[in-house]
Protein backbone atom coordinates (compact mmCIF):
# COMPACT_ATOMS: atom_id res chain seq x y z
CA UNK A 1 0.00 0.00 0.00
CA UNK A 2 1.16 3.50 -0.70
CA UNK A 3 0.96 5.33 2.58
CA UNK A 4 0.44 9.07 2.77
CA UNK A 5 -0.28 11.80 5.30
CA UNK A 6 -4.00 12.26 5.99
CA UNK A 7 -4.01 15.51 4.03
CA UNK A 8 -3.35 13.54 0.83
CA UNK A 9 -6.87 13.02 -0.48
CA UNK A 10 -6.28 11.28 -3.81
CA UNK A 11 -3.70 9.22 -5.65
CA UNK A 12 -3.00 12.30 -7.79
CA UNK A 13 -1.88 14.22 -4.66
CA UNK A 14 1.03 11.81 -4.19
CA UNK A 15 3.26 13.66 -6.66
CA UNK A 16 3.17 16.73 -4.39
CA UNK A 17 5.04 14.88 -1.65
CA UNK A 18 8.59 13.67 -1.11
CA UNK A 19 9.27 9.94 -1.42
CA UNK A 20 10.33 8.28 1.84
CA UNK A 21 12.27 5.05 1.48
CA UNK A 22 14.54 2.79 3.46
CA UNK A 23 18.22 3.65 3.15
CA UNK A 24 18.99 0.09 2.03
CA UNK A 25 19.41 0.32 -1.74
CA UNK A 26 18.39 -3.32 -2.22
CA UNK A 27 15.11 -2.96 -0.25
CA UNK A 28 12.35 -4.39 -2.48
CA UNK A 29 9.77 -1.83 -1.32
CA UNK A 30 12.15 0.99 -2.16
CA UNK A 31 12.81 -0.42 -5.63
CA UNK A 32 9.14 -1.03 -6.37
CA UNK A 33 8.03 2.45 -5.25
CA UNK A 34 10.78 4.23 -7.18
CA UNK A 35 10.18 2.14 -10.31
CA UNK A 36 6.45 2.92 -10.08
CA UNK A 37 7.24 6.63 -9.69
CA UNK A 38 9.58 6.69 -12.69
CA UNK A 39 6.98 4.85 -14.80
CA UNK A 40 4.24 7.42 -14.03
CA UNK A 41 6.08 10.71 -13.51
CA UNK A 42 8.35 12.75 -15.76
CA UNK A 43 10.06 14.47 -12.84
CA UNK A 44 12.59 12.92 -10.52
CA UNK A 45 11.28 12.57 -6.97
CA UNK A 46 12.83 14.25 -3.98
CA UNK A 47 13.79 11.40 -1.68
CA UNK A 48 14.19 11.08 2.08
CA UNK A 49 16.08 7.97 3.19
CA UNK A 50 15.43 6.60 6.67
CA UNK A 51 16.77 3.51 8.39
CA UNK A 52 13.68 2.22 10.22
CA UNK A 53 10.08 1.44 9.38
CA UNK A 54 9.02 3.40 12.47
CA UNK A 55 10.94 6.43 11.20
CA UNK A 56 9.22 6.14 7.82
CA UNK A 57 5.79 5.87 9.46
CA UNK A 58 6.42 8.84 11.74
CA UNK A 59 7.68 11.02 8.88
CA UNK A 60 4.66 10.14 6.73
CA UNK A 61 2.33 10.83 9.68
CA UNK A 62 3.63 14.39 10.15
CA UNK A 63 3.25 15.16 6.45
CA UNK A 64 6.84 14.57 5.38
CA UNK A 65 6.11 12.41 2.36
CA UNK A 66 4.74 9.15 1.01
CA UNK A 67 6.06 5.60 1.08
CA UNK A 68 5.30 1.99 0.23
CA UNK A 69 5.03 -0.42 3.14
CA UNK A 70 3.15 -3.62 3.94
CA UNK A 71 -0.39 -3.09 5.19
CA UNK A 72 0.51 -4.84 8.46
CA UNK A 73 2.72 -1.89 9.46
CA UNK A 74 -0.27 0.48 9.57
CA UNK A 75 -1.90 -0.99 12.66
CA UNK A 76 -3.54 1.76 14.76
CA UNK A 77 -2.20 4.59 12.59
CA UNK A 78 -5.08 7.07 12.38
CA UNK A 79 -2.87 9.86 11.03
CA UNK A 80 -1.83 7.93 7.91
CA UNK A 81 -3.92 7.29 4.81
CA UNK A 82 -3.28 4.48 2.37
CA UNK A 83 -4.02 4.00 -1.30
CA UNK A 84 -4.48 0.72 -3.05
CA UNK A 85 -2.57 0.64 -6.33
CA UNK A 86 -3.22 -2.58 -8.21
CA UNK A 87 0.19 -2.81 -9.85
CA UNK A 88 1.94 -2.51 -6.47
CA UNK A 89 0.04 -5.27 -4.69
CA UNK A 90 2.10 -8.28 -5.68
CA UNK A 91 5.18 -7.45 -3.67
CA UNK A 92 7.06 -10.61 -2.83
CA UNK A 93 10.38 -10.68 -1.08
CA UNK A 94 12.81 -13.47 -1.91
CA UNK A 95 16.35 -13.46 -0.62
CA UNK A 96 19.07 -15.86 -1.58
CA UNK A 97 22.13 -15.85 0.62
CA UNK A 98 25.14 -18.06 0.19
CA UNK A 99 25.82 -20.28 3.14
CA UNK A 100 28.34 -18.57 5.45
CA UNK A 101 28.19 -15.39 3.29
CA UNK A 102 25.45 -13.14 4.67
CA UNK A 103 25.72 -9.55 3.41
CA UNK A 104 24.85 -6.65 5.71
CA UNK A 105 21.76 -5.80 3.59
CA UNK A 106 20.35 -9.21 4.42
CA UNK A 107 20.71 -8.66 8.16
CA UNK A 108 19.30 -5.13 7.95
CA UNK A 109 16.17 -6.30 6.10
CA UNK A 110 15.79 -9.33 8.37
CA UNK A 111 15.93 -7.07 11.44
CA UNK A 112 13.29 -4.73 9.99
CA UNK A 113 10.95 -7.65 9.28
CA UNK A 114 11.51 -9.25 12.70
CA UNK A 115 10.79 -5.95 14.52
CA UNK A 116 7.55 -5.50 12.61
CA UNK A 117 6.30 -9.00 13.38
CA UNK A 118 7.09 -8.54 17.07
CA UNK A 119 4.94 -5.40 17.06
CA UNK A 120 1.86 -7.16 15.58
Amino acid sequence: MIITPNLCKSIEDIIKFLIIVNNIKSCPYRKILLNWWYKHQATLPKIIELDTVEGILNTVAIGGGVSLLPKSTLKARENISSFYVEELQSVSVYMWVLKDKSPSDYFALKNIIMKQYKNL
